[in-house]
């Protein structure tokens, strides 16, 4: 289902996406049908969704995907050559901070 929600995002509206939604399931062998509609007739998910909403909202999150690593927020899709550059970054600054926390420390000792 998650992967049907992603890939159709752009053409759901509110007006659409129950009908898009639950012609989906029934299509699918997988879904135990009763317990789908049970699930959208209660609006199951509407308090995690809501307060997915409310913490992105909180943080400055406007689009998916958005990433936050050690506190620092990236914003659209990175493939692996730029999450592993960004990664790299973030190691390389640890280590210059690890050093200079050690040499303080040292000095400190003296």
């Amino acid at each position: 289902m998650s992967d049907y929600l992603f890939a159709n995002q752009k053409t759901f509206t509110a007006a659409n996406v129950r009908e898009n939604v639950t012609n989906f399931a029934l299509a699918n062998a997988g879904v135990d049908k009763t317990q789908f509609q049970t699930c959208l007739d209660k609006r199951m998910a509407v308090g995690g969704v809501s307060q997915d909403v409310e913490l992105g909202d909180k943080n400055g999150v406007h689009s998916t995907p958005t990433l936050f690593i050690n506190g620092v927020k990236y914003e659209g899709a990175k493939d692996v050559v730029a999450l592993r550059a960004i990664l790299a970054g973030i190691r390389k600054s640890q280590q210059t901070t690890d050093a200079g926390t050690a040499n303080t420390k040292v000095a400190a000792a003296k």
